[in-house]
């Protein structure tokens, strides 16, 4: 009985060190994908691989907006950036009808716009002076002031907008131009 007992202890110990040091024990194809640093994310958790940086393929009939941020990050909270995420409106459409979307990573083939903001139209607000930090940001006038606001990561969507309490140093800068600003 205590055999077994130690047989699974191990067991659950070389599993556990399977998963986060898959460079222990490599077999078959493993270097066929590079998408991060786990073997266990590339498998589970892969890059969309239909859409990239490149603004002109967007696939499912929009048009990406290039004046707004475009990158992978971390949307599902899983600790890879696997998550591409852009600014986007419908190709038929017009400036109102623009959102911030995210392609989750693993999930190939299916809609990319489906994690997203609402439009425009509905009420989200743009600023060209947008980031990614534990959420969608960006810089955006408050009165006479100027704020950082964010739409936290959601389970199925962006929630409702927020200060940003822990702007990056480069938006913090940004801070001290706009507060110079006379209109």
């Amino acid at each position: 009985m205590v055999s077994l007992w130690i047989a699974i202890f191990l067991l659950i110990i070389i599993v556990l060190y399977e998963l986060w040091k898959p460079q222990w024990a490599q077999e078959g194809f493993t270097s066929l994908v590079s998408v991060g640093g786990s073997s266990f994310w590339q498998k589970w958790m892969p890059r969309r691989g239909d859409i990239s940086l490149d603004p002109t393929g967007e696939p499912d009939g929009y048009i990406r907006d290039i004046r707004y941020f475009a990158g992978y990050t971390d949307v599902q909270r899983l600790g890879q950036d696997h998550d591409f995420c852009r600014m986007v409106m419908p190709s038929s459409g017009k400036e109102t009808d623009m959102f911030f979307a995210c392609a989750l990573g693993g999930t190939e083939g299916l809609s990319s716009v489906k994690y997203k903001t609402p439009s425009v139209s509905d009420g989200f607000e743009i600023s060209r002076d947008d980031y990614m930090n534990a959420g969608y940001c960006r810089i955006l006038k408050r009165g006479d002031a100027f704020q950082a606001m964010c739409n936290p990561i959601g389970d199925t969507s962006f929630k409702a907008m927020i200060i940003d309490g822990k702007p990056p140093p480069a938006i913090q800068t940004l801070y001290s131009f706009y507060e110079r600003i006379v209109f």
